[in-house]
């Protein structure tokens, strides 16, 4: 599915439910000075630079729910981002002062739109948005996967995780007990701005237990001026074959490999050939790398 079509079918879904339909007609009328047969809603988005990708495949989307919905509404995409704000976590106080700012300012010089807010993508801010979002009286739509939608306390909030937290937790236990794999290590990179990878630990050490499991486990912090790489490896050896390395990309890098040079296509293991063990089998739970990094640092599994 292209990239796009993922957050149409995340915008279609949202106004199809009764509750968003009902709080979005709520918000026009509210603010409309006089009725429009073809209301306009105006989807606001707060991206951290990490996703700022998204932001070109909202507008494909916007397009795609206005030949869908022809007549009934029309809709059009205002986005936010920042270059200085990489991780979403970093963006938390920009996205609640960005939307306040459009829904107290902005909103004013358009009286016909009613704003639906979509993302963050941080489960703290997004928080502090459906709070907010309740209040106004508008809908907040996200794709986040470890915040639970609760219609009694976050009345307007939505979330439509493409892979939630929770299901991705109850496969991988699933997948561990097809393989037979019932000792693996955790590399858990604990970092402040990496929430995803630390709820994820953390709910693999709480799904993953005695005496089915035995799930030996390290949190080390990336962001420290230290990182003892090769420490941790030392334990990895000695505790399981299969290892799974839940960190950014650039981390794992730090752990596996390093490119001989830009004009070849091998790589020289991070991990020094007395430390490994000829069945070792490394599982990562990363982010992407651009085509650039890839280009420059490729990335080889030990075998």
């Amino acid at each position: 599915m292209r990239l796009y079509d993922m957050f149409a079918v995340v915008v279609l879904f949202g106004l199809s439910s009764r509750k968003l339909l009902e709080v979005s007609s709520a918000s026009v009328m509210e603010a409309s000075t006089t009725v429009s047969p073809v209301p306009t809603l105006t989807l606001v988005t707060t991206a951290a630079y990490q996703y700022s990708e998204v932001i070109p495949s909202i507008a494909a989307a916007v397009e795609d729910v206005n030949s869908l919905y022809t007549g009934r509404f029309s809709m059009k995409s205002v986005s936010y981002s920042n270059q200085t704000r990489f991780f979403c976590e970093e963006l938390a106080d920009d996205t609640i002062n960005l939307s306040a700012a459009y829904y107290y300012d902005i909103r004013r010089t358009e009286p016909s739109g009613g704003p639906i807010f979509l993302s963050p993508y941080c489960t703290a801010d997004f928080t502090m948005m459906a709070r907010l979002t309740a209040e106004w009286n508008v809908p907040v739509i996200s794709t986040i996967g470890s915040f639970a939608t609760d219609d009694r306390k976050y009345l307007t909030a939505l979330t439509i995780a493409p892979a939630h937290n929770t299901v991705f937790g109850n496969f991988l236990k699933q997948f561990l007990l097809y393989q037979k794999w019932t000792t693996l290590f955790l590399l858990c990179d604990d970092k402040r701005n990496v929430g995803f990878f630390r709820a994820n630990c953390e709910n693999f050490k709480r799904l993953l237990v005695a005496p089915t499991f035995q799930i030996p486990a390290i949190n080390f912090d990336s962001g420290a001026e230290a990182v003892s790489y090769d420490v941790y490896l030392e334990f990895v050896q000695k505790s399981a074959r299969v290892v799974f390395l839940m960190c950014r990309s650039d981390v794992a890098r730090q752990f596996m490999v390093l490119p001989n040079s830009k004009d070849t296509v091998g790589c020289k293991a991070a991990i020094p050939q007395e430390k490994r063990t000829d069945n070792m089998l490394l599982c990562l739970l990363t982010d992407p790398c651009s085509e650039e990094e890839y280009d420059e640092q490729r990335i080889c599994l030990p075998s």
